[in-house]
């Protein structure tokens, strides 16, 4: 069991069918999946599978397609989980195809009838940095996006083609303009070692 809230990487040991935790309606079920880190630490995911209505954010959405989101977010080959179960020794119904799946388990506390709880509540969230979207990052900066084809960070070493030595040139000449009018800038090596973000203070 995990001790305190967080973000860890962690491997998917176990992934099966259970009884619903919380819905007691017809054909309602959970899928339970145990993950551990690398200090050998585990705990069960559970995700409800069931007609009934998401709340706050997901109220536009129903609990398997919100369970089906997170399944096919941490790796199961298809939105189709039926297709994927095998039933074990014991005929419990088994997802094998997410055995060994490495990804993330956000874990959170809550507090009832006064003990504290730390539960899996997302998988495969959390893990790494989020990439940013450039074109949102240099319109922050004034500039803008070209296409990949007319990027001029390319462009110095096709300029000074004649020379002996191409490759030194942007670095010999730093104060000339690098780019065109509203294109990306270039970074022209040890002039400007931060490029655009020289301005920035830390």
């Amino acid at each position: 069991m995990f001790k305190a809230e967080g973000t860890y990487d962690v491997v998917i040991t176990r992934a099966i069918l259970g009884e619903s935790k919380f819905c007691k309606d017809a054909g309602a079920f959970d899928v339970c999946i145990e993950v551990q880190d690398a200090n050998g630490v585990s705990d069960w995911w559970r995700g409800e599978y069931s007609n009934r209505p998401g709340v706050g954010n997901a109220a536009g959405k129903v609990q398997w397609e919100m369970t089906m989101a997170t399944l096919t977010k941490i790796g199961l080959p298809s939105d189709n989980l039926f297709e994927h179960l095998q039933a074990d020794a014991d005929g419990t119904a088994t997802i094998p195809a997410l055995v060994g799946i490495q990804t993330t388990a956000t874990v959170k506390t809550t507090e009832r009838d006064g003990k504290i709880y730390h539960n899996v509540q997302y998988l495969g969230d959390g893990g790494g940095p989020k990439g940013m979207n450039l074109g949102n990052l240099l319109a922050m900066y004034g500039m803008a996006a070209q296409p990949v084809q007319q990027q001029p960070i390319q462009q110095p070493a096709a300029q000074p083609a004649a020379m002996p030595q191409p490759t030194a040139q942007p670095v010999q000449q730093p104060a000339q303009p690098a780019v065109m009018p509203g294109t990306i800038p270039a970074f022209p090596g040890k002039a400007a070692p931060n490029g655009p973000f020289a301005n920035l203070k830390r």
